[in-house]
């Protein structure tokens, strides 16, 4: 097994989804080779940093409504237990009044933890958050690296089942830097390297898939902006620390890029 194949089966074996034997063979390339060892380590590393730094709270009128559901419930059972009997003969609303109070709480808790869990679109700017981080953290932001986007985009011919958009814009002050495979959202992806003075800016792109796109956005996340958009079939994904205005501006020398290609 190369580098090159090992580093793209690294995410994959970090998030434990290689099969057995393609875990072996890449155990074995990695013993023998400090580069690749020092990458996987940096991505678990890197994995376990996220892990422990997402909380996600329920949201605030969840807890207000699971709070007054309890104290109703309490209320109703006192009340019951005030209430004196009929008769002697053994009864069991009590017990069917406690197993629907219980089920109601049940049902509030699991809807809070449903709710509190984060949304694909949050797992998706996840995800494009750590490959950018990564590539800064394992200094590989290029397999191809070149200013020249008739060498960065034959290069992707053989390696995806799409033909990303690669544009120079060093006139605009956004230099091509390169490319390189990543893998996002379950997919090997296409990202794409461009400088804005000391700045680094990943494009990610993949095709939609024929599954429901995330929408339209632009977020700053852990002191970084994103910006998505779909065009044509294509996910389009940016992420860097650059300000939101230069980045929005960038966006929009691709946005009319992509345009421009089309119509020819």
């Amino acid at each position: 097994m190369h580098c090159e194949e090992a580093k793209k089966l690294l995410q994959a074996d970090v998030d434990g989804e290689l099969d057995a034997a393609s875990s072996a063979q890449l155990a074995a390339h990695v013993a023998g080779c400090a580069a690749c060892e020092a990458e996987r380590a940096a991505l678990a590393d890197l994995k376990q940093a996220l892990k422990q730094g997402q909380v996600h709270a329920a949201p605030e009128a969840l807890r207000r409504r699971i709070a007054i559901a309890i104290r109703n419930e309490a209320e109703q059972a006192a009340k019951r237990k005030s209430m004196p009997r009929k008769s002697f003969k053994p009864s069991w609303a009590w017990l069917n009044g406690g197993f629907a109070g219980a089920g109601a709480l049940a049902f509030a808790f699991m809807f809070s933890l449903y709710l509190s869990r984060p949304s694909d679109v949050d797992l998706l700017e996840q995800d494009v958050i750590s490959g950018h981080a990564r590539s800064m953290m394992v200094s590989h932001l290029s397999d191809v690296a070149s200013t020249d986007q008739h060498t960065v985009k034959p290069w992707f011919a053989d390696k995806l089942d799409f033909s990303p958009n690669v544009a120079d814009f060093s006139a605009q002050g956004y230099p091509l830097v390169g490319g390189r495979l990543d893998y996002i959202d379950r997919h090997n992806v296409a990202a794409i390297v461009y400088h804005h003075r000391l700045h680094t800016i990943n494009l990610y792109e993949w095709p939609e898939r024929g599954h429901t796109a995330a929408p339209a956005l632009s977020v700053s996340r852990e002191g970084y902006q994103l910006q998505h958009w779909t065009a044509h079939g294509m996910n389009y994904w940016l992420v860097s620390d650059l300000n939101a205005q230069e980045l929005n501006e960038f966006k929009g020398l691709l946005v009319a890029q992509v345009e421009k290609s089309e119509q020819r």
